[in-house]
């Protein structure tokens, strides 16, 4: 099946206060994960959104966005548990599918932390703005942390997001805008030897390159990546630098929020590989 196993094993850098990350195993079936949390488990951090009976609606980035709900029995999962949900590419899910929030639903909203980005949804990840959404008892435990590691916020950048978020329409034509991106890059990049993995949200195209010719498929990811970007001049991240074990499968992940120009000019010199 081509699917990038979809789990994020948290490195250690992800340690706070004691804590011990874990990695919860998971199984991926015809778009559906289904993840086993044990009980002792206090928090739940997950880059996409759990969505009931341990199914997770991933929203991991490499492109995969599973959006089909199995709501039953999510009220029951897990009373003691809290979800981090990772919503911030909320606004790039592309038709027919549709951004399922953790808030969406009661009995998870009531113990969920939904973060989400204004940088990501603006074009402006530069600025480092955001915001998580989250019942007043889970708030105040949050700023708790959220004061030791603000950066990079400042005033006036945040009334000028307030003053531009008036106009709904530039977060709500973001699909359309970024799948057309999306299909230009998909529509050039099957004609390379790469080959495509879904993508139904997100900015980014993930690619194996296992089916290249040359002695290069042979390369880790992050070796690949070096290749082809000192070589070729064409950048790219290894998804092993998302794994805390750097689990390598041969694939690696393109960012498609370019100018069209910028776009088509990578898309020639991968022809060429």
């Amino acid at each position: 099946m081509d699917l990038v196993t979809p789990v994020r094993v948290p490195g250690s850098r992800r340690r706070r206060g004691g804590s011990q990350p874990v990695a919860a195993p998971a199984a991926v079936e015809k778009g559906r994960v289904d993840i086993s949390v044990r009980p002792e488990s206090a928090r739940v951090f997950l880059n996409g959104e759990l969505v009931g009976s341990g199914d997770i609606s991933l929203e991991m980035p490499v492109g995969s966005y599973t959006l089909k709900i199995e709501a039953e029995g999510y009220e029951e999962f897990g009373k003691d548990i809290v979800l981090v949900s990772d919503e911030v590419y909320e606004h790039m899910v592309y038709a027919p599918l549709r951004h399922e929030s953790a808030a969406r639903y009661p009995g998870l909203a009531a113990r969920s932390i939904v973060v989400s980005s204004f940088g990501k949804t603006y074009h402006v990840t530069g600025w480092k703005l955001g915001y998580v959404a989250a019942p007043a008892r889970l708030t105040a435990e949050f700023r708790k942390v959220h004061q030791f590691n603000v950066f990079t916020v400042n005033t006036p950048m945040q009334h000028g997001l307030a003053a531009y978020m008036q106009d709904a329409a530039p977060y709500l034509e973001l699909p359309a805008f970024y799948a057309a991106k999306r299909d230009l890059f998909r529509a050039g990049l099957a004609q390379t030897r790469f080959r495509l993995l879904p993508c139904e949200g997100t900015y980014f195209q993930t690619a194996s390159y296992a089916d290249m010719p040359g002695p290069e498929r042979e390369l880790g990811e992050a070796d690949f990546c070096q290749w082809l970007t000192r070589e070729h001049g064409v950048a790219a991240i290894p998804l092993a630098a998302f794994y805390g074990d750097g689990f390598e499968q041969k694939t690696i992940r393109f960012c498609f929020a370019k100018q069209d120009d910028t776009l088509r000019a990578a898309l020639a010199r991968l022809t060429r590989l």
